[in-house]
């Protein structure tokens, strides 16, 4: 167990990630109580307007290329239907912190 490593305070668990890896951190932080800080680096774009006619091929990458969220394909072009976004996750990892990076052109 993560607590039982000498030296991990476990009040202070955090997690960072850029790109998929800010995408997991913030599924892993809505998932872990653990979790007590979060920051994402270029790491999403919100489900519902990561259509496929986007610069970034839309959600494929969640299903196509990493298959983190198989799933995620049965929305290929109902986007408005997936069932949950981001805002739900930050919504759940509330109050704890959350530092999000996000440039414009990315």
């Amino acid at each position: 167990e993560l607590d039982e490593i000498p030296n991990v305070d476990m009040s202070t668990l955090t997690v960072v990630g850029y790109a998929i890896g800010g995408a997991v951190g913030i599924h892993a932080a809505a998932l872990d109580q653990r979790i007590m800080n979060i920051a994402t680096i270029s790491g999403f774009t919100p489900f519902r307007n990561n259509t496929n006619d986007l610069a970034n091929s839309g959600n494929h990458y969640l299903y196509d290329y990493h298959g983190l969220i198989p799933k995620m394909g049965l929305f290929e072009g109902k986007e408005m239907q997936i069932p949950y976004d981001y805002s739900d996750l930050f919504n759940v990892i509330a109050p704890r912190k959350v530092l999000i990076y996000a440039p414009t052109m990315d």
